[in-house]
């Protein structure tokens, strides 16, 4: 998240720049924790009834830093 000013955040992805080869938490043990992590939240998601991509969602927007988001609703057609 970088803050450009005016209380507003961005936070860009920039596939040409895959920091992700060059980070320790996507590579060996940290990795394999990792998806453990998600595997873990995935099933949380699921006893709830909702895809996991939703609650990734709502747990970002959740952060008093973030007071926007961009996506679709769910259910969707709601």
């Amino acid at each position: 998240m970088v803050d450009v000013g005016h209380e507003l955040g961005a936070l860009a992805y920039g596939p040409l720049d895959d920091w992700r080869s060059h980070s320790p938490d996507f590579s060996g043990d940290t990795f394999r924790r990792n998806l453990d992590v998600v595997a873990r939240l995935n099933a949380f998601a699921g006893q709830r009834g909702i895809p996991l991509q939703p609650l990734a969602v709502a747990w970002a927007i959740s952060s008093p830093a973030v007071n926007v988001s961009r996506g679709r609703p769910w259910p969707p057609g709601r």
